[in-house]
């Protein structure tokens, strides 16, 4: 019979795409285990909640928890290990499982907004997902959501389980309902990728990539800058071979690198005008054959009628990313590997 999983292997998925593919058959269904990055209580949460999300559609037959839990213990492995292609194959051979997905939350945050009404509280965060092949180890999708929760002012927020709330002026939702909530809203767009990424079509030209934590190098590279406590470092990680990325990253930023080895290298630039000035510091680093992992510091400034301001904090190191994207897609057309 032919997998319908299979068919995500020869293209990514098409984010234009607005409507799920129709549920297949139970006979049909792809098996999926759902696994964490680390061990811990938010580990187990984000599992919890994509289990269900991935189970209520009929869409996959999930792996249940105490055989991951066993097979894990019993080839004696830690979470992370699995992103290897053969210890992935492995493990979806032991558990029957054709798809492996792990999950991890890379970021989480709370703005506060002043309305009219009041101050509306914001609880976001940012969740990615790896889907791998669990008969050759490849990765078939990688993404990452960001979930919102709401709380303060006459705000109404819809959870992702249809249950309506609202928090009326001077009352609050606890700490732990908003950090769910925002949890859940971003599982579910996960899931709503993941069956699109496993059932439907893909843009083979599409460029896989996720956010990702800041490696803390980055401060130590950017320590003698007098505003490195005001700018963000973002990061991201691309499903592209680390000397795609390198290359990509050299021009686009056009500056001084330093290449440490193989699996790491340093990229730092200047840019300035009459109206715009900043200065760039990237870091490349090899997660896996078909995985790099870049980390950028962006400090930049616009000029006005009083002197130089400051851009917002990750603004420009968002650019700069997207830039690299970019370039990256130029590299993979000349077939540069």
């Amino acid at each position: 019979m032919k997998r319908p999983y299979l068919l995500a292997i020869l293209v990514p998925l098409a984010a234009s795409c607005a409507s799920l593919p129709p549920p297949p058959s139970p006979q049909a269904r792809v098996s999926v285990a759902v696994l964490g990055m680390r061990n811990g209580v938010l580990d187990q949460k984000i599992v919890n909640m994509l289990t269900t999300a991935l189970s209520k559609d009929k869409y996959f037959t999930v792996v249940e928890h105490h055989a991951i839990d066993r097979v894990i213990g019993e080839q004696r492995l830690q979470l992370s290990d699995i992103i290897d292609p053969q210890t992935a194959v492995t493990v979806g051979r032991l558990l029957g499982s054709q798809v492996i997905v792990k999950s991890d939350v890379v970021d989480h945050k709370v703005t506060y907004m002043p309305v009219v009404v009041g101050v509306l509280v914001i609880r976001s965060a940012t969740i990615t997902s790896q889907v791998l092949d669990a008969r050759t180890g490849r990765t078939l999708l990688a993404v990452s959501e960001v979930g919102r929760s709401y709380a303060g002012g006459a705000q109404v927020d819809v959870t992702s389980g249809g249950e309506r709330r609202q928090d009326v002026l001077g009352m609050k939702r606890t700490e732990e309902d908003m950090f769910n909530s925002a949890i859940r809203d971003a599982v579910d767009k996960v899931a709503v990728s993941i069956i699109k990424a496993v059932y439907g079509e893909r843009s083979a030209d599409e460029v896989m990539e996720v956010a990702a934590r800041p490696n803390q190098a980055i401060e130590a590279l950017t320590a003698r800058h007098s505003d490195t406590d005001y700018f963000w470092a973002v990061a991201r990680t691309y499903y592209v071979s680390y000397d795609a990325v390198w290359t990509a990253a050299n021009r686009y930023l056009r500056g001084e690198n330093v290449s440490l080895d193989r699996n790491r290298g340093i990229i730092s630039s200047e840019k300035s005008s009459s109206e715009f000035r900043g200065r760039s510091v990237f870091l490349v680093e090899r997660v896996s054959d078909e995985a790099t992992k870049v980390t950028v510091k962006v400090f930049c400034y616009t000029r006005i009628s009083t002197g130089w301001q400051k851009s917002s904090p990750g603004f420009c190191s968002d650019i700069s990313l997207n830039g690299i994207r970019k370039n990256i897609r130029e590299v993979m057309k000349e077939g540069i590997k």
